[in-house]
């Protein structure tokens, strides 16, 4: 299960995100921001975009989009394993 709610949790906003896009091809589901509550501006920081790559049965890799000031402003990739 994917949910937002760890981001709504520490910073006191509830984000929406459109249902995943998957795309079989590339093994990849990808979610935009639609909108946030409780952002004072549209300038200000927050994870905007996020891609789901499906690696095999034991990896899967996770890149998301900070942006700011209505620019993407860095990526971050984490690659998570099962353990067994």
């Amino acid at each position: 299960m994917v949910t937002s709610e760890t981001d709504a949790l520490l910073h006191g906003r509830q984000p929406t995100h459109h249902e995943g896009i998957l795309c079989a091809g590339t093994k990849t589901i990808t979610f935009d921001l639609v909108s946030i509550s409780n952002l004072k501006s549209a300038d200000d920081g927050r994870m905007h975009h996020a891609v789901y790559t499906f690696i095999d049965n034991d990896h899967f890799k996770t890149t998301w989009t900070f942006r700011r000031e209505q620019k993407d402003a860095f990526t971050e990739d984490v690659t998570y394993v099962r353990t067994k």
